[in-house]
């Protein structure tokens, strides 16, 4: 029985980047790249465009930094959406003028949705789908992944059900959009 299927049944199917790793299965359900499709796995539809593809052409290490890169902006992303929970009702009551801001209370209230909308289909993170199909080209050479890396895929992906990920997303939305509605936001005055 390969390690995949002996410690995650929700695993990523690949060579097996993480098989020297102590902890259980941390990366999203996912299955092999030829059922990869533009909304995710188990979807219908069109493939992702581009990354996957250029995967399989490119060289170890050139897949590592780029799984390096789009980790980055997952992390980056995450953040922003966590910040935005705690900045929102901290700068309501000190009276912190950006969180009124009309563009970045959409953006943050835009990327919830998003994200919570590919929990309720049943969908994989498009972000996740790419940093493990890169980490999986990338074969050895993920080996020498700074370990803080290592630390921040740990954090970000949990070996839970969906269905815990849908309803915590579904809590963050709904979250939002009371914060939306307790602070709302305001257009720039013209003058």
């Amino acid at each position: 029985m390969s390690w995949r299927a002996s410690h995650c049944a929700n695993s990523f199917a690949g060579t097996g980047w993480l098989k020297k790793w102590p902890w259980p299965c941390v990366h999203p359900k996912a299955v092999n790249s030829s059922t990869w499709s533009r909304f995710g796995p188990h979807t219908r539809g069109g493939r992702w465009p581009g990354v996957v593809e250029l995967a399989t052409k490119m060289a170890g290490d050139r897949a590592l930094h780029l799984a390096q890169l789009v980790l980055t902006v997952h992390a980056l992303v995450a953040l922003f959406v966590v910040a935005g929970m705690i900045a929102i009702p901290l700068g309501a009551r000190l009276g912190w003028p950006f969180i009124y801001s009309i563009w970045w209370r959409s953006a943050h209230l835009g990327i919830v949705v998003l994200i919570a909308l590919q929990k309720v289909l049943g969908q994989t993170c498009f972000l996740s789908v790419w940093e493990f199909g890169l980490l999986d080209r990338a074969g050895l050479a993920a080996e020498h992944m700074p370990g803080a890396q290592w630390l921040l895929i740990r954090v970000m992906h949990w070996d839970l059900p969906l269905r815990f990920f849908t309803v915590l997303y579904l809590a963050v939305l709904a979250y939002t959009l009371v914060l939306w509605r307790l602070v709302p936001p305001r257009r720039a005055c013209q003058g």
